[in-house]
């Protein structure tokens, strides 16, 4: 049985077709990754007061802990919060005369990690 170029490359072209039909089966059963995220950070400054806004939205498909860490003039404050899966926390700074305060610090660590997911220093009147 002699094998002609146009059996060759039917054969080739089927062991091809084979491997991106794979591929795009492995894909499409992949679970996406997951992950969390830190948006649309504000900053609101006011003659009194300046206030620092960002949205915490948790898209690691379970409830997850995390932590804020705040530094300002390197006085620190935490908090805790849960986030349940898919949804969104809306964390809120208050800053009280900023005219005296020079740098604020917003530090957000998910549960069991060291590093944190996002940190954002703002400079301010002082």
């Amino acid at each position: 049985m002699e094998i002609t170029p146009s059996k060759a490359i039917y054969v080739a072209s089927l062991i091809i077709l084979g491997i991106l039909l794979a591929l795009t089966s492995y894909r499409l059963v992949t679970p996406k990754v997951e992950y969390s995220e830190v948006q649309r950070g504000q900053l609101l400054e006011r003659e009194d007061e300046t206030i620092i806004q960002l949205d915490i939205i948790n898209h690691e498909g379970r409830d997850t802990n995390y932590t804020i860490k705040v530094s300002i003039d390197g006085k620190n404050y935490t908090d805790n919060v849960l986030i349940r899966k898919e949804r969104k926390f809306t964390y809120v700074c208050h800053v009280y005369q900023p005219k005296r305060v020079k740098e604020v610090t917003i530090a957000i660590y998910k549960e069991g990690e060291p590093e944190p997911i996002e940190e954002a220093t703002y400079q301010l009147g002082g």
